[in-house]
């Protein structure tokens, strides 16, 4: 383990150094004096409702998670603050200990030792919970593209989305309509890894919590579409806090498309290639970059406020258990 967890620390630290160097490349074209005047300007009173906006729609993901973990059988689920804390503390960790536990593993890893369950179960809920949020995500992008239509954005942005959803149905087909096929894939591994292909069954078999645990897709997809409204509200009064006055459904587009970004290892906390995504897609539509660069570092500070302040709080009121946490992951 102390290698994989040497690989870790190296790769954390090297994709650091690049989210740096792309802040700063940035910093330094765009121009540290039109940077600072921005961020002197900003409107204190829109940035606290964007904080607002993060905690409702991180509220409303928490829900979202509660009722995917009760259908897959782990009901000691049942409190929401629970699970809200849960939630939190793993946005907490996820950005103070980016070396060694991301957010998502972090929450499933806490989310057994608090309720119990099987780690494919809590690993499966988080799954799912995040490919319903891409397809809401996705599904909002296209009819704000329809509204908005700008033969431009709609350039970058669609086929981003029928991507992302095309491969959302086609692992959904596979998964559900396919089984022999992954199963005889199992089967083919190594017979030392027979405990690793247990588990990948375990976790494959969670994965189908619609049809084989019958949750309920609509309150869920419901759930996620109004949480990414959420998303998209908070990209838009923290960039109408810096001036950046723009149509709502310009953000329903965008907050996919920062999301794609930030999954690229080029940015550590919303710091790095984020930046970079927001002065371009902010440049189709004629924003400076000096508003474009500091309000998605805003952006990122707000959702890191969230991350210490709620964070610490669930924590603080229920201190899981952290030792150690890369090696359940």
């Amino acid at each position: 383990m102390r290698g994989v967890d040497a690989a870790r620390i190296r790769s954390s630290i090297g994709r650091s150094i690049v989210a740096a160097a792309v802040v700063g490349a940035l910093w330094w074209l765009v121009g540290p004096s039109l940077i600072l005047e921005t961020l002197a300007g900003a409107d204190g009173a829109l940035l606290a409702a964007a904080f607002a906006s993060v905690v409702a729609y991180s509220a409303v993901r928490a829900w979202t998670w509660r009722q995917l973990l009760l259908a897959l059988g782990i009901r000691r689920s049942k409190s929401f603050r629970d699970v809200l804390g849960c939630y939190a503390t793993g946005a907490l960790l996820g950005t103070i200990l980016p070396s060694t536990a991301g957010t998502d593993a972090a929450r499933a890893v806490l989310a057994q030792r608090r309720f119990g369950g099987t780690l494919a179960a809590h690993l499966a809920a988080i799954v799912v919970l995040n490919a319903v949020s891409w397809l809401a995500a996705c599904m909002l992008g296209l009819i704000a593209l329809a509204v908005l239509e700008d033969p431009v954005i709609a350039l970058v942005a669609a086929p981003l989305f029928f991507g992302i959803i095309g491969g959302l149905v086609a692992i959904h087909w596979l998964l559900r309509d396919r089984r022999g096929w992954w199963l005889l894939l199992l089967r083919k591994m190594p017979t030392s890894l027979r405990r690793v292909r247990r588990q990948l069954r375990r976790f494959a078999g969670c994965l189908m919590v619609f049809e084989r645990a019958r949750a309920r897709f609509g309150p869920v997809l419901a759930a996620a579409l109004l949480a990414q409204l959420g998303v998209a509200t908070m990209w838009a009064l923290t960039a109408a806090a810096v001036g950046i006055e723009l149509d709502h459904a310009f953000w329903v587009v965008y907050a996919p498309l920062v999301s794609a970004v930030a999954l690229l290892p080029v940015s550590v906390s919303g710091f790095g290639a984020d930046q970079a995504a927001f002065v371009y897609v902010l440049g189709l539509v004629a924003v400076p970059a000096s508003l474009a660069f500091v309000a998605s570092a805003l952006g990122a500070a707000v959702k890191i406020l969230f991350n210490l302040a709620v964070g610490g709080v669930a924590f603080a009121a229920r201190p899981f258990a952290v030792k150690n946490l890369s090696h359940n992951q």
